[in-house]
C-alpha cells in the first residue's frame, strides 16, 4: 500500500482496480498453461512408454 501512496494512487482507484484485474487474469492464464503443460508431459511419457512396448 505504500507503494501506491507513493505513486499517488489508493487501493480503490480504478486504474490499481484495473492493474489488479490484469494480474489476476495473467495469474489464472499462467496456472492454467501449467496445468496444460502438465498433461502434455504425462502424455508425452504414455506415448514413450507404449513406444517402448511396441518395439519389444
Amino acid at each position: 500500500m505504500e507503494e501506491l501512496a507513493k505513486l499517488g494512487l489508493d487501493e480503490n482507484s480504478r486504474k490499481v482496480q484495473k492493474l489488479a484485474s490484469n494480474i489476476e487474469f495473467r495469474r489464472l492464464v499462467l496456472l492454467t498453461l501449467g496445468e496444460i503443460l502438465q498433461e502434455l508431459k504425462e502424455l508425452n511419457a504414455q506415448l514413450k512408454d507404449q513406444e517402448y512396448k511396441t518395439e519389444k
